[in-house]
């Protein structure tokens, strides 16, 4: 039995079929929405933009239009430095987290594109410039500085991407965003050969709505209210619903007597047909359900690609400012996983002060585009660090973490580790450690490449 009236609808009860009701009353406060009309949060989210007239003016692209501009989305920037195995001992580590990286990007961005696409018919990069914005393909002829986290990146022959220096002669796909930044950082000469630009201008209610967002957020987290967990849910879907990529088969579930004349109509497209109950076909009757698998074209799926590949290019800008200071500077930063980096303690301080003589704005907060470490432990209480990491590659480290002060009853200091592998959960690579390196988790991931470590250890300076 539950207790009505809780405050701001901020209940626990743990029951399900509650929990769900909780959750549409906040989607419901928030957006005017009800989540039993959408598929999905990414969905739903899209539908409250369009609602508030972010994409008032802002054209979906399909086709060729929409595959070509789809070759400019790069996602997130995974990598060990130089794509290095590193085993750091004795130095402070921190988890340098960039605050709400996407929504960041968005707020920052400002606003989508307006208008149609047109075709680039100069390769002129000074006229390229002037547009508000544009999706190209270059050719990259030399590469005059190179990066320990370069920007550029290809896909390899079993489909993952990989930023490399490595670029000339090659070709890239970037938008306006992406290619000021490699020009920045990376200094390359290159030549424009195809593309689409944009010049009526931007929709900026994006930034409007986007802030709104994060500031509930705020206010929710203030007053300990759980609504604000679903603020930072729908900012993370945000943008997922612009990037949908196409399907090749649309599933119907439909009444026999409704099926019966979309299956005269559209027999030429339908791949199959269950029978959503033990009858037979001559046993149906008018409301019995069938599920219908038609094929779709690809050349008729939209979507709002322009908008995706530039938050996501936009978020990186925020990353790479960031970085390519440190790196100018010589801070050292060892891992990067999307929206943050790993580095020294003692270099965060004067990395921000660097920032900020470089951009004009502060580094080092809560706020929108800011950055705070951001290591958790459930039993450490103070000012966390890393006093011994491991990082063998994209999506595989370990950090052992200590705050210097809560020890165990017997006076000695308490350890926690935060540990990611892709493929495997934390409980899986702690039973490796307890049965073959004595419950030592720092072991067991050495173990993991022992003979790398033993020909090159790297210490931090």
């Amino acid at each position: 039995a539950c207790v009505e009236g809780r405050e701001a609808l901020g209940g626990t009860c743990l029951n399900v079929g509650c929990s769900w009701e909780t959750f549409r009353k906040w989607i419901e406060k928030i957006t005017g929405l009800d989540i039993h009309d959408s598929i999905s949060i990414s969905s739903m989210v899209d539908d409250y933009f369009r609602n508030e007239d972010v994409y008032d003016g802002v054209y979906e692209v399909s086709s060729y239009v929409r595959e070509f501009q789809q070759r400019c989305m790069v996602g997130g920037r995974t990598m060990t430095r130089k794509n290095k195995k590193y085993h750091l001992q004795n130095v402070r580590v921190s988890d340098f987290d960039a605050v709400s990286l996407y929504p960041s990007a968005m707020a920052r961005l400002g606003g989508y594109l307006k208008g149609k696409p047109k075709v680039i018919t100069t390769t002129d990069y000074e006229t390229l410039k002037t547009y508000d914005g544009y999706f190209i393909e270059i050719r990259v002829n030399q590469v005059n500085k190179k990066r320990a986290f370069p920007l550029m990146s290809y896909k390899n022959d079993e489909g993952i991407r990989n930023f490399s220096n490595d670029m000339e002669g090659k070709t890239l796909y970037v938008d306006k965003f992406m290619l000021e930044d490699i020009i920045q950082y990376h200094d390359i000469k290159f030549n424009i050969i195809r593309g689409y630009y944009y010049d009526e201008g931007r929709n900026m209610k994006l930034k409007q709505v986007i802030e709104q967002l994060f500031n509930e957020r705020l206010k929710a987290k203030k007053d300990k209210n759980p609504i604000q967990v679903v603020y930072k849910l729908m900012m993370n879907a945000a943008y997922g619903k612009t990037l949908i990529k196409p399907f090749s088969e649309d599933v119907k579930i439909m009444n026999f007597k409704d099926a019966k004349t979309f299956i005269t109509r559209q027999y030429n497209k339908i791949n199959s047909i269950d029978i959503l109950s033990t009858k037979t076909w001559d046993e149906l009757e008018d409301f019995d359900k069938l599920k219908i698998k038609v094929e779709e074209p690809i050349s008729e799926h939209f979507n709002n690609a322009p908008c995706g590949c530039e938050v996501l290019s936009m978020s990186k800008r925020i990353m790479n400012e960031v970085m390519n200071t440190a790196e100018d500077y010589d801070f050292k930063i060892y891992y990067q996983d999307t929206d943050s980096m790993h580095i020294n303690e003692e270099d965060i301080n004067k990395l921000a002060l660097t920032y900020a003589m470089r951009y004009g704005r502060v580094l080092i907060g809560k706020g929108m585009g800011q950055f705070h470490s951001d290591f958790e432990s459930d039993i450490l209480k103070g000012d966390i660090y890393a006093c011994e990491s491991i990082f063998l590659g994209k999506k595989c480290y370990i950090d052992k973490l200590t705050d210097g002060e809560t020890k165990d009853e017997n006076g000695s200091l308490i350890y926690d580790y935060h540990i990611r592998m892709k493929g495997m959960n934390k409980r899986g690579i702690i039973h490796r450690a307890d049965a073959d390196y004595g419950g030592d988790v720092m072991e067991a991931f050495l173990g993991l490449d022992q003979a790398h470590f033993n020909r090159s250890r790297c210490h931090a300076r």
